[in-house]
């Protein structure tokens, strides 16, 4: 099982990419969906996912800069993104 997290501000995305993995990817685990970029830093470091489905264009922190935040990237990341 592959443990993720999904990121995105507009939460019909969010629950798209979330229907879509349960009824396509059954071998992966979302472990929650964050709205927030700082949402999704204080979980990556709590949870410790494998993967992530980052939204590129994000208010106040995009994508890209929230990387820059981790001292560490641990994890793979699918870019998810409207532009």
């Amino acid at each position: 099982m592959i443990t993720a997290l999904i990121i995105d501000d507009e939460k019909h995305c969010s629950d798209s990419l979330a229907s879509q993995l349960q009824k396509y990817c059954p071998g992966i685990e979302i472990l929650d969906t964050c709205d927030t970029a700082e949402k999704a830093l204080q979980q990556i470091y709590r949870l410790q996912p494998q993967l992530i489905f980052l939204d590129v264009e994000m208010p106040v922190m995009n994508g890209f800069q929230m990387l820059e935040k981790l001292k560490e990237i641990n994890f793979d990341i699918i870019f998810t993104t409207g532009f």
